[in-house]
Formats: C-alpha cells, sequence, structure tokens
C-alpha cells in the first residue's frame, strides 16, 4: 500500500485540507457586510447567565462565522467523514464541536456535554438536521431545553448573494462582498405546563420568523417553512 495510503498520511491530508478549508472561508468571510439584529441581547443572555441554546436552519451554518456570536459556541455535529471535517474545521472558529452517531444519541451527547458545562456557554442546534427533511423542526432541541432549563434563541439568518449546494438542505455559501442578516429572536423559556410538540411548534414559529425578518433586511421574498403543522391556522394553506 506504501506510505500514501497509510494512516499517517490520511490525517495529514485531512488536517491541511481543513486548514486550507478554514484559511478560504475566513477569507471570503472578511469581505461580507454584516446586519444584526439583537445580538445584545442574545450576549447577555448567554455570556452572563446560565447559558442558552441558539437554534438556526442547518443550511445557514456557515453564515454566522464570521460575526462575534460565534465565539465560545459548542454545535452539535454528526459523525461520519463529513461531520469529522466539519468539526475540525469549526474548531478554527473557537468553535467545539459535540458528535453523535444518531439525532437522538447526538442530542444525549450535548445534554452531558450542558451538564458538564459552566455558566456562560453557548449551544448551538441545527432542528433540522443532521439530515433532515430542510427546514422541519424536530423536537429534539425542544427536549433539550426542557431537561436543562435553558433558554432557546432562534437564530434567523439569510446571505443578500450566494451559491446552494445541491444537498438535502441546499446549504449556502455567501458570495464575496455580499450582505450577511443575522437576527436574534428573544430568548424562549419552556412552559413547564406545555407538551414537547406544544414547544417544537413555538419554538419552529420562532425559527421562521426570525428568518423571513433577516430575509426582509435584505429585500428577499419569505421563506415558508417546510413544516406546514408550525403555521397559524389563519395561515396555512387550504385544499
Amino acid at each position: 500500500m506504501g506510505w500514501l495510503g497509510s494512516r499517517t498520511f490520511r490525517e495529514f491530508r485531512n488536517r491541511a485540507l481543513c486548514g486550507l478549508t478554514a484559511c478560504g472561508v475566513k477569507a471570503l468571510l472578511a469581505t461580507i457586510r454584516f446586519e444584526v439584529e439583537g445580538a445584545e441581547a442574545f450576549l447577555a443572555a448567554g455570556r452572563n447567565g446560565p447559558g442558552v441554546f441558539v437554534a438556526l436552519w442547518h443550511d445557514s451554518l456557515m453564515l454566522p462565522l464570521g460575526h462575534r456570536s460565534r465565539r465560545h459556541t459548542h454545535a452539535l455535529m454528526s459523525l461520519g467523514r463529513d461531520g469529522e471535517f466539519a468539526a475540525r474545521v469549526l474548531q478554527r472558529f473557537g468553535i467545539t464541536a459535540v458528535r453523535g452517531s444518531t439525532s437522538k444519541a447526538a442530542t444525549g451527547a450535548l445534554h452531558r456535554i450542558v451538564r458538564k458545562a459552566g455558566p456562560g456557554q453557548v449551544f448551538s442546534v441545527t432542528p433540522d438536521g443532521p439530515r433532515g427533511p430542510r427546514h422541519e423542526f424536530q423536537a429534539g432541541i425542544a427536549w433539550l431545553a426542557r431537561k436543562t432549563n435553558l433558554p432557546v434563541i432562534a437564530l434567523g439568518a439569510a446571505a443578500k448573494r450566494g451559491w446552494q449546494l445541491r444537498s438535502w438542505d441546499r446549504f449556502t455559501i455567501p458570495k464575496p462582498f455580499t450582505k450577511i442578516a443575522l437576527v436574534f429572536g428573544p430568548p424562549i423559556v419552556v412552559d413547564p405546563g406545555e407538551s414537547l410538540d406544544e414547544t417544537r411548534k413555538r419554538l419552529a414559529l420562532e425559527l421562521a420568523r426570525v428568518t423571513n425578518r433577516a430575509r426582509a433586511c435584505l429585500g428577499l421574498a419569505p421563506d415558508a417553512p417546510a413544516d406546514r403543522s408550525t403555521l397559524p391556522p389563519s395561515s396555512r394553506p387550504t385544499a
């Protein structure tokens, strides 16, 4: 097999690719202009409180990387080669990856990290990840919020101009010198009297709201949620 096929070479190659990717992303994000709403409340809730969950869609994961809000964040990532590569890139942005083999296992892994972490930590979760469906809000973050009593802040993110990959989430890569809008919602504390699905729907509505607000800041059309059950009855399409 030779040295080129050895584990040592593969590790060296992977580290080099991660480093080059991180440098390229940083260079791209250095050209970006940000329009931000609600960051002060987010920073206060995260840094000065017991901690906070941040919920954002999987396709917008790259968009906040150039903003200071990313610092001291724990991000939920899947296992596998793609997850490992992404985790190594995120480490170069000061983000700690939490790994799990499935959605349920990954949620449990993040729960263990939350219990061990000190106050003032930020835990980033993509409620439609790691495999979708796109923009369909799963119950994992609602379960976490109930277990930990930490508030949830929905983060809407949009790019004025960008490329969309041909992946399940249509992952967005912003184009150079474009503008990115980040909209942080208010901290949402889970009501212990409501059901898990009621909590999920409430958080889904808030994430849809801030996502559309971010798009409106850039003059973009609203993004209709894939999960129609999160829409208020008056807004649901009729057959």
